[in-house]
């Protein structure tokens, strides 16, 4: 197990959900007690979490506060692996994308 990094999976998931704004408490706490906006990041912090060869994200930074956007702004910058985001923020997108298609119409 300790080769396959399973000692450091907890902290890593204690990371990634320290920086989308869960406090240690709200670590603690079962899922179902969150409100929709929060398991939405728990939802992202379970795609990071993961790191899929393609993670495509819709909207990342809907129901994140603006500390949480700089973090997961951070965060994606260091990716690296394949982003496929689709977002209205554009100074997220111009921070985290190395290449842009806007769709229109």
């Amino acid at each position: 197990m300790r080769n396959m990094g399973a000692d450091a999976a907890e902290p890593k998931a204690r990371r990634i959900l320290a920086g989308l704004g869960f406090s240690k408490a709200m670590q603690e706490k079962p899922v179902e007690a969150f409100s929709g906006g929060w398991r939405m990041r728990i939802s992202l912090a379970r795609a990071l979490f993961l790191e899929p060869t393609l993670l495509m994200l819709d909207e990342p930074t809907n129901h994140l506060d603006l500390n949480a956007v700089i973090w997961l702004d951070n965060y994606l910058q260091a990716w690296k692996k394949t982003l496929l985001i689709v977002s209205h923020d554009q100074g997220f997108l111009d921070n985290v994308c190395t290449d842009i298609i806007d769709l229109q119409n």
